[in-house]
């Protein structure tokens, strides 16, 4: 970016979270907006904050700032924008937005000019006038007295006749009221291209076609990103206007990462911890389920959940669902945990699942497990004619300011955005179904193919361009609905989290985020779901106990009953849940289910998404090895998630695992192998250790579909079996590292990295010989007494010396013009390489930056650009230099464990030309007459020696790291760095 160019934000960006509204999305608009060279976007949808954490997320993508706002339109008062200035303001702001959807009803917004006083501490305000009246200037003074000097007037051009006198008067309007004005551009799309389907989103916003939309439609098409130099000239009677963009943005400190969320307590005993709340309910109803006494294995697995939950602190979480349970089987509701949860012990003594893990192999890891860090996802379903009475309870218990559902946004998919497109072009009726009658089911796509059969002329402008219109509308939030039972429940108010508004559903209501959103925050999410065969199994459960006297639950049914198997073998299973469809019926006869794991099974693979993956065959016939305990090969690939390839040697070592670390498949490659093998093993994440040849096999590794991962040797090391060193323990110590949750990995280098890598390695070699013949000529010469001064640029007085000698032998002069020779063509060959390297630290951007730093020559920055591949890797400049050793011991271990996150080693090379580069500068220091040769003479008398000049490499390293990781470049005047 120019260093002359304005710095200029975008405060006022509607994306199509205002749903019909905006035309582009998040990420679109933060990548144009990188692209432009604009600092900063200020996201303010209409009366909403749905799409700020997919915002949230764009903006951390992409490395660009973003201003969480909300642009509110009052019933009293020319609409606003705001922007919280912290934590306090945001939470206000959300309140304020609940008060007003809880007025309007869903969908809607009710606001007053009093509400925004009322809860506008901390937040600046915006005022988005029309035209320069009276009642804009009462309204001006209105803003002043209540924000003071939160108070702003958006200045936006309109391109309406006389907008530049307009403008003008606005502004003196503003100036008359002491209320500064700001730029912004009321952009609604990325760019301009865009502009037709922001008409098209707004006649269906508006139920109109695009011929008879009129003035409905935006009246310009100037409502896209503009990059700083454009706003500037735009606004040039205006420089401060613009200038004030990047005021807001410093004052506006609030971001989602400030966003603390915790979860209720529930402890009913007072004095107890959750995790002892939990452990005491746990092993009362351990005791409980079993009356003969708790199995070892269970006890086993109830002592190895209880402390991994300890551990993720996430006991409050399973007492609110026990609670949720109880509060079910108190009103006699049946109710039933499924999902990853039912691979939970402690879930089962709870009374929430009805899995009894004495008789089922469970893996509670797939349900909550350290490595992932992801929150527990417990699914309870409840019998759906008495679902709604659990769910207003929950509402009760927990008050309705701590507890909503999630949200839903609902997209278009290909069928809705023909439809809606072919309205909005004036399609008929008849047409509209016909095409739309070619897409089937869910469809996400527009084939042309599929709709050539309809025998609809596709060449026709306005159906091609209704086809274009539908494919950009695909995926676009169309509005929000309700999660069918994801309750999320905070400690602290939720409407000080995100705005709750109320659902279409009587007495229910919902946040403005997703599930997906939640997960992005680390919200935990209790699902109450309704289910129809519950229902059914309720009234079959007393009839039996009313006729026949027999009283079972969910967890004392019979298992594994011999004559209900031979039914299911036989496909007779018309309405039991699951294996009733007509699918679920045409495999059960060829996969013959004998247990219930077979079941398991069975329901895994008949669904979509492994019908189309072609796993179906490969899981039957995993079933039938497993019924026949086959541990072979083709078995255990099902299973790895994690392969560990040790590739020290022409024969790779194979090493794979499950998420835990056991051991499930060992094997020998070949190189001419490898590919093979990985195509044929479903996709898993493959970890090599780095060394010069890991980056090339990685390549070719991430190519069959794998994730692919590097692990530095010193991370790898702490696992491998003393005394027991070969390929086989080096590729499990791989597992075991990647398992570790402080395990760190080096970024993959692409090829235009190892090949510049590669000329950085050979002339190191070339210089290490030249080294070593300089060496052998100035020993030669010293047995005869010859003796020339340090450096090379003296050599030339040596050869003189023994050309001229007549004492000297003639087969020793023979030797050093050989000698001589020799080095001279090593001389030309790193000059060639150091050529090379030069031109490259002349194209790449990042190498320029470090060319400003004084002691960083073309070979240096080359180098480190080559070696660095992400600078953000390093959390700060101190583990930068720490990298490269250049921190003192007790400052550079990050931590006790040998696998902290900074290590001592680093990269050699690039440490010795930084020291080489410190020593140079310390050397010339006193003949510097600036603040700099001052700060080194200083430095040498502080620390004498090789403390100065390992201080000044580690000086030089966190320089370099702040350029490369902000995008800067060093400048000695003033501070150390300015932007560019």
């Amino acid at each position: 970016m120019n260093s002359l160019a304005p710095r200029y934000a975008e405060l006022q960006v509607t994306t199509y979270f205002s749903f019909l509204r905006g035309a582009s999305s998040p990420i679109e608009l933060f990548t144009q907006a990188k692209a432009l060279g604009i600092e900063a976007l200020g996201i303010c949808d209409r009366n909403s904050l749905a799409g700020m954490v997919q915002a949230h997320v764009a903006a951390k993508e992409v490395g660009l700032r973003l201003v969480v706002g909300c642009r509110l339109d009052l019933a009293d008062f020319p609409p606003v924008l705001v922007y919280p200035m912290d934590r306090a303001a945001y939470g206000r702001l959300c309140r304020l937005l609940t008060l007003g959807k809880a007025r309007a009803g869903k969908g809607k917004c009710h606001l007053l000019r009093e509400d925004l006083v009322a809860w506008g501490e901390g937040l600046i305000v915006v005022m988005i006038p029309d035209t320069a009246d009276d009642a804009c200037a009462l309204h001006l003074r209105k803003l002043k007295d209540a924000f003071a000097d939160r108070a702003y007037m958006a200045l936006t051009l309109l391109r309406r006749p006389n907008d530049q006198m307009r403008l003008y008067e606005l502004a003196n309007l503003a100036h008359q009221a002491r209320v500064p004005t700001v730029v912004t551009n009321d952009v609604l799309f990325d760019t301009h291209d865009r502009r037709i389907l922001q008409d098209v989103v707004t006649c269906i916003r508006h139920n109109t076609t695009i011929d008879e939309a009129g003035f409905v439609r935006e009246r310009h098409a100037d409502r896209y990103l503009k990059p700083p130099q454009e706003m500037a000239r735009l606004f040039s009677r205006y420089p401060e206007a613009v200038a004030r963009t990047m005021d807001i943005v410093k004052r506006c400190r609030f971001s989602l990462d400030d966003l603390a969320y915790q979860y209720p307590d529930e402890v009913s005993v007072p004095g107890q911890t959750p995790q002892q709340a939990l452990e005491a309910l746990t092993w009362e109803g351990a005791t409980r389920t079993y009356p003969e006494g708790i199995p070892q294995e269970v006890r086993k697995s109830l002592n190895h959940e209880l402390g991994l939950i300890g551990r993720m602190n996430y006991a409050p979480y399973f007492l609110t669902v026990n609670s949720i349970v109880r509060y079910a089987r108190s009103q006699n509701i049946l109710c039933q945990g499924r999902g990853s949860a039912a691979n939970s012990a402690v879930c089962y003594v709870l009374g929430i699942t009805a899995i009894d893990p004495a008789r089922n192999s469970l893996l509670f890891e797939r349900f909550v497990s350290e490595e992932r860090g992801e929150p527990p996802d417990i699914d309870v379903d409840f019998e759906h004619a008495r679902r709604e009475q659990v769910i207003q309870w929950v509402y009760e218990h927990y008050r309705r300011d701590r507890a909503a559902l999630t949200a839903v946004v609902i997209r278009y998919r290909a069928k809705g955005a023909l439809r809606d497109v072919g309205k909005v072009m004036g399609l008929p009726e008849d047409l509209i179904r016909t095409l739309s009658g070619q897409i089937h089911g869910w469809g996400r796509r527009l084939d042309d193919d599929a709709l050539t059969d309809s025998g609809i002329d596709l060449s026709d402008r306005r159906v091609r361009l209704t086809l274009d219109l539908a494919r950009c509308l695909i995926g676009v939030p169309r509005h929000l609905s309700q999660h069918p039972g994801g309750f999320v429940l905070t400690h602290d108010r939720l409407d000080e989290l995100v705005p709750i508004e109320p659902a279409s559903m009587e007495a229910r209501q919902i946040i403005e985020w997703d599930k997906d959103d939640i997960d992005v925050l680390k919200f935990m999410k209790v699902d109450i779901l309704a289910l129809g065969m519950l229902t059914c199994m309720k009234k079959g459960l007393d009839l039996l106990g009313e006729h026949k006297g027999q009283h079972f639950t969910l967890q004392s049914i019979p298992a594994e009953d011999p004559r209900t198997y031979a039914m299911i073998r036989k496909a007779d299973t018309i309405g039991v849940f699951q294996i009733e469809s007509r699918a679920q019926m045409s495999m059960l006869p060829r996969l013959k289910p004998r247990v219930f794991y077979d079941l398991v099974i069975e329901v895994a693979i008949v669904r979509p998404g492994p019908i189309q993956m072609g796993w179906t065959a490969s899981m039957r016939h995993q079933c039938a090895m497993m019924r026949s305990e086959d541990h072979s090969e083709e078995t255990a690939r099902m299973k790895v998630t994690i392969i560990g390839l040790d590739i020290a040697k022409s024969v790779f070592q194979v090493h794979g695992t499950d998420a835990s670390g056991k051991c499930l498949l060992k094997k020998k490659l070949g190189r001419s192998e490898v590919i093979s093998f990985f195509e044929k093993l479903e996709r898993c994440l493959v970890v090599l250790e780095a060394c010069s040849t890991s980056h090339h096999w990685a390549r070719v590794i991430r190519d069959t579909g794998h994730e692919v991962k590097l692990i530095p040797p010193e991370m790898v090391k702490p696992f491998v079996k003393r005394g027991k060193k070969n390929d086989a323990v080096d590729a499990a110590a791989i597992c075991l590292a990647a398992i570790h949750p402080d395990t760190r990995f080096v970024p993959i280098k692409n090829r235009e990295q190892q090949s510049l890598l590669s000329l950085h390695s050979t002339r190191t070699l070339l210089v290490k010989q030249q080294t070593m013949l300089v060496n052998a000529l100035r020993a030669l010469a010293a047995e005869f007494g010859l003796i020339v001064p340090l450096g090379n640029a003296r050599l030339p007085e040596l050869l003189a010396k023994i050309e001229t000698s007549s004492n000297l032998p003639d087969a020793l002069k023979q030797t050093t013009m050989l000698l001589f020779e020799q080095y001279g063509r090593l001389n030309e060959s790193i000059e060639n390489l150091e050529g090379g390297i030069r031109t490259h630290a002349k194209q790449d951007e990042d190498a320029r930056r470090l060319l400003t730093i004084p002691g960083i020559g073309p070979v240096t920055a080359s180098l480190i650009v080559a070696s660095v591949t992400d600078i953000g890797a390093f959390d700060t400049a101190r583990h930068f230099a720490a990298w490269l050793g250049l921190v003192p011991r007790q400052h550079s271990s990050g931590g006790k464990t040998r696998l902290g996150r900074i290590t001592k080693t680093g990269n050699r090379e690039i440490r010795k030309m930084l020291v080489l580069g410190a020593t140079s500068m310390l050397y010339r220091a006193q003949k510097w007459d600036s603040a700099a040769g001052v700060w080194l003479c200083k430095l040498l008398e502080r620390r004498p020696g090789r403390l100065a000049t390992v201080a000044l490499a580690n000086k030089l390293a966190r320089i370099i790291w702040v350029l490369l990781s902000r995008k800067e470049i060093y400048r000695p005047a003033g501070r150390s760095v300015a932007i560019v």
